[in-house]
């Protein structure tokens, strides 16, 4: 017995996806509406996101990796690369925004391999790595996976476990849209 004749298989069920992707190919989906929205948006690696930020006055261009935490939605903790400074920091700096900042209270960052650093607020309150301490910081947060920020009182004091999972992508990402070598 010869049986009937399918031509597109034993069953429709898996040529159908298939024909309504060929046909309407908008459907696909693609990176979140946000992302695709964003001109600074580079890549995403686990916690960390790669970005390019708007130019300074010190008119270089700016690229960073920026760390996901749920904690974090009213401030941001990114690794900064800033061509304009590459003297002074030739592996970027750290900063933590200014809402989680008091004008009178540094913030501490604290490695799982005890490696730690005091953040002393800049001039726009802002918390940022010391030049010196900037370049030993980067390749400890490469190596580790937590970095534990200290807060000021404007946070609650309270320690923040930073995720470091795919903070190395993040800022080769960052460096390179910078192109920068850190």
């Amino acid at each position: 017995m010869l049986g009937r004749f399918r031509p597109f298989g034993p069953s429709p069920r898996w040529w159908l996806p298939a024909l309504i992707l060929i046909l309407f190919p908008t459907l696909v989906p693609t990176a979140s509406s946000a992302q695709s929205a964003d001109d600074g948006f580079l890549a995403v690696a686990q916690d960390w996101e790669a970005r390019r930020l708007p130019d300074t006055d010190t008119g270089s261009g700016r690229c960073a990796a920026r760390a996901y935490h749920p904690r974090l939605d009213a401030g941001e903790i990114m690794w900064v690369f800033d061509p304009g400074v590459m003297d002074a920091y030739p592996k970027g700096y750290l900063v933590v925004d200014r809402r989680l900042t008091t004008a009178d209270a540094s913030v501490s960052a604290i490695l799982e391999n005890g490696w730690s650093i005091r953040l002393p607020p800049g001039h726009d309150l802002h918390a940022y790595s010391p030049s010196g301490d900037s370049p030993g910081l980067f390749e400890a947060m490469r190596r580790d996976l937590t970095l534990t920020l200290v807060l000021g009182p404007a946070a609650g004091g309270q320690p923040l476990a930073i995720s470091l999972l795919g903070f190395s992508r993040a800022t080769d990402v960052a460096a390179a849209a910078c192109d920068v070598q850190p």
